[in-house]
């Protein structure tokens, strides 16, 4: 509408407050009473004929009401001449209560009197009653901003952006689950904040650092149904942080952590090594993952296994490696944990290694299910069968198929003793050693035993000490009468002690250097830095002297003679002719204990009955045998 002209300077003081009062009042209750609303009108048009974008007009409130309940609403008027300000509000189907300010005429609020702009806005409250039934509603609002001077001229007003209401029939619901008190967390990494709600759509994240005193943002909306927000943790150390989840829509709809949580700068974790080769891992995520970085004292290169072993110049996760130290030590790796509870694995042997924590053997398991097929092995001088797997150290295993391990979550209670429940006490050993100290425990068996059982991991890389029988085995089977040993070392001279049996160790080169016999509890000391490999043979004592007929007999031309001695003593064996005339002589030497074989020929004499005659200590016994040409 138009202003009328009011010449004020003919009128008194209070006279123009009054005018000026009334022109506000006019303005602002333009058509009868009050400018109007979308729902109702076309706005505050005696401030100006269109709304303009100078005018900011806010609603702030919950987005989301039970039906038949109240929530609380603000609105807030910025820009324009910004010294009065008026508004008008209306819902579409709820109900409002005036506030501050505020007062209800017809279906709609609307001021009470012209209110004062503070710091640029000025603001008005009132309630919201939802109906009845869900659904959805819609509350209108438009606002002036007014230079109060007695006329309409740079006044100016706007809508507000209508603000959406979803009735419900009850109220939205938000649960944290993680962390929820007692976690430490650390600075650098990624983890997973997670919830539970319901009736809600989005949800805003806060963090506290004081147990709730202050919160900060971390994130100001994301999707509630997601249930988790991927969260990069702030270099903010504090062992008194809680995590708020709020809906977006009404803030009231909240829950934080039951119980404070730690934000750690980073976990350190000590690696122990010995004098010499160790099979070590990386147990957190260091800044710097290069092997000089982590292990700087380490006195060679980091050998990993991939079908055959490689030189890492970085080191990974789940991963063991051979090196090499000077001197034993304690190496303090610091960094952020490895959220992880799996470990890669492919067909055949892996050197693999766990995280930061410890990780019992009998809570171990496979994806696929099955895959495994050896014990684990660690190693610290020498092959061992752990129950536990041990932070910072590697460890090799075998599996059928390419799958993944699946480790517990910490360590656990103990089901089993161990992975291998084989009764060692019930075989003879082999202890070989080296001038380094490192030690190996070889068995054998007077029995079958499973050819897949007791393989041992690949040999390690040159120079590392290893003992082990031709077949990969730790455990064999002597019945053949003789096995293959190979050793892998630089340090001779090595010892080869053996207990609950009697053997007969040579080279491999027909025992031209070496040839010895050791008795139960005996060792042989071996210097020469060129044998590395040796047959051993098994020498059962027997129970009584005996000489057993020769086989085949008759024969042609070559018979086998054996004889069995239960004490040393020297051993002749000979052949005579029916005259009594010796023919050939098959043994004349000292022998110790245990059961011979030898072989007779009569390819250069004539057919007939000839005599076998054995002398040692123990007495003298002959048979005959038939040579049919």
């Amino acid at each position: 509408m138009k202003r009328s002209f009011i010449q004020l300077s003919h009128l008194p003081i209070f006279t123009v407050t009054s005018i000026l009062f009334i022109s506000f009042i006019f303005y602002s209750y333009s058509g009868g009473i009050t400018g109007m609303t979308k729902k109702n009108g076309d706005g505050c048009t005696c401030h100006g004929s269109t709304s303009t974008s100078g005018v900011n007009v806010t609603i702030t409130g919950p987005s989301q009401v039970v039906v038949n309940t109240s929530e609380n609403y603000t609105l807030t008027i910025t820009g324009g001449p910004a010294v009065r300000g008026g508004t008008n509000i209306a819902a579409l189907l709820g109900s409002l209560t005036a506030g501050t300010g505020l007062q209800k005429i017809g279906d709609e609020l609307t001021h009470t009197s012209p209110r004062t702009f503070s710091g640029g806005s000025v603001s008005f409250t009132f309630s919201y009653t939802a109906p009845s039934s869900p659904g959805s509603d819609t509350i209108f609002a438009n606002g002036n901003s007014v230079n109060f001077n007695g006329g309409n001229d740079g006044d100016a007003w706007n809508f507000a952006v209508n603000k959406p209401i979803n009735i419900i029939t009850s109220l939205g619901s938000v649960t944290v689950n993680s962390p929820n008190g007692g976690e430490t967390w650390y600075a650098g990494q990624v983890r997973n904040i997670t919830w539970s709600s319901a009736n809600i759509t989005n949800v805003k994240i806060e963090l506290s650092t004081n147990n709730g005193s202050s919160w900060n943002t971390v994130t100001a909306n994301t999707p509630a149904s997601t249930g988790s927000y991927s969260w990069t943790i702030p270099n903010s150390a504090s062992a008194q942080s809680k995590i708020k989840i709020s809906d977006v829509s009404n803030s009231i709809i909240t829950d934080e952590s039951n119980a404070v949580f730690t934000i750690a700068s980073q976990l350190c974790k000590d690696v122990n090594v010995t004098t010499g080769w160790n099979i070590i891992a990386v147990p957190v995520t260091a800044a710097n993952m290069s092997k000089t970085g982590l292990f700087p004292t380490s006195a060679s290169p980091a050998y990993a296994y991939a079908n055959g072993y490689v030189t890492s110049d970085t080191l990974s996760h789940g991963r063991g490696y051979w090196l090499k130290f000077s001197a034993g030590q304690n190496i303090s790796i610091c960094g952020t944990p490895v959220i992880l509870n799996s470990v890669p694995v492919v067909s055949g042997w892996n050197l693999i290694s766990v995280y930061e924590n410890d990780v019992q053997v009998s809570q171990i398991t496979s994806s696929p299910s099955g895959i495994i097929t050896s014990p684990f092995y660690g190693y610290s001088s020498g092959y061992t069968t752990p129950t536990v797997l041990s932070q910072g150290k590697g460890y090799w295993v075998k599996v059928s198929q390419s799958g993944n391990l699946i480790l517990p979550i910490g360590l656990g209670k103990q089901i089993q003793a161990s992975t291998m429940k084989v009764d060692f006490d019930k075989f003879a050993k082999l202890i070989i050693s080296d001038a380094d100290r490192n030690q190996f425990m070889l068995y054998t068996s007077n029995a079958l035993i499973d050819e897949k059982s007791f393989l041992l991991p690949p040999v390690p890389p040159t120079g590392i000490f290893d003992a082990r029988f031709a077949n990969d085995r730790f455990v064999e089977s002597i019945l053949s009468g003789s096995q293959k040993i190979s050793v892998n070392t630089f340090a001779y001279p090595i010892s080869i002690k053996t207990e609950g049996q009697q053997i007969r160790i040579k080279d491999v080169i027909n025992g031209e250097i070496i040839d010895a016999v050791l008795r139960d509890g005996e060792s042989i000391e071996i210097h020469n830095n060129q044998l590395s490999q040796f047959i051993i043979e098994s020498i059962e004592t027997p129970a009584k002297f005996e000489l057993i007929q020769n086989f085949p007999n008759p024969f042609n031309p070559e018979t086998n003679i054996r004889y069995e001695i239960p004490t040393a003593s020297h051993v002749e064996l000979s052949v005579y002719n029916i005259l009594g005339e010796k023919v050939a002589t098959l043994v004349d030497e000292f022998k110790e204990a245990g059961i011979y074989q030898s072989t007779f020929s009569g390819k250069d004499l004539p057919s007939g009955v000839y005599v076998y005659r054995l002398q040692t200590i123990n007495g003298v016994v002959s048979k005959s045998m038939s040579f049919i040409k």
